[in-house]
């Protein structure tokens, strides 16, 4: 299960990458150049694509990840491969975890006998 980020925390993720990362996070929607860059851990390609803020701001934004991104979805390329099949994961487990809830004791959905 992800547990609820906050975005903005400590100003460290420039307000115009912040939809970006949370769709990448949350969704897996693939990142533009920069992002996935950074998501790879690449910081040679980081430098080469950022714009003249994320140039200034790289070393929050990846202070940001480091601090409250899920380590899954980031770090290498590997990491960025596999997240949207290992969120798409977290996401079954979540649904089932919801389906056997229920009445608090697994017995959802469960005849009585």
């Amino acid at each position: 299960m992800l547990e609820k980020i906050d975005y903005s925390k400590g100003d460290l993720l420039p307000a115009h990458m912040r939809e970006s990362v949370q769709a990448w996070i949350e969704k897996a929607r693939p990142p533009g150049s920069f992002l996935a860059a950074v998501i790879q851990n690449n910081l040679r390609e980081a430098f080469a694509r950022a714009d003249s803020v994320n140039a200034r701001k790289l070393d929050d934004i990846v202070r940001w990840f480091y601090n409250n991104a899920p380590s899954w979805c980031w770090g290498s390329p590997e990491a960025m491969a596999s997240w949207p099949a290992r969120l798409e994961g977290l996401r079954e487990k979540d649904q089932q975890a919801q389906e056997t809830k229920g009445d608090g004791n697994g017995s959802a959905g469960k005849p009585l006998r």
